[in-house]
């Protein structure tokens, strides 16, 4: 079975959680992780040995990650998963999804979202 490769945008409490998660996962070969703080990607990054980025799009992208956990405070939740989705990736977002009453997951500008998982957890 082909492991799927993953990350992590939001490198605070609960993207630990994840890490956590994605490092014994046996179908996750966890790859990269994103915050806005390149400081604090960098530190968690070398925590788990993986990639740091500062840039969602670019982290999707030169990781080629087919899954993606959002891990970022509740009100910075829809930005990244869309871009994550755009890039192809399957998308986690940390509950609430997304802060009512901004938009439900169907009115997201993701152009082929019918192909993608998006999932609350």
């Amino acid at each position: 079975m082909k492991k799927l490769r993953t990350g992590i945008i939001g490198c605070g409490k609960v993207g630990s959680f994840h890490a956590q998660a994605y490092a014994r996962l046996p179908g996750s070969e966890f790859a990269a992780v994103c915050d806005a703080d390149r400081g604090r990607a960098e530190a968690f990054a070398s925590q788990w040995g993986v990639r740091a980025y500062t840039d969602v799009e670019q982290m999707c992208r030169e990781a080629q990650l087919d899954i993606v956990s959002v891990c970022t405070p509740h009100p910075l939740h829809a930005n990244p998963a869309v871009a994550a989705a755009n890039c192809g990736c399957h998308v986690l977002v940390e509950k609430p999804r997304f802060p009512a009453p901004m938009f439900s997951a169907s009115q997201l500008p993701i152009p082929r979202l019918q192909e993608l998982m998006l999932s609350s957890g």
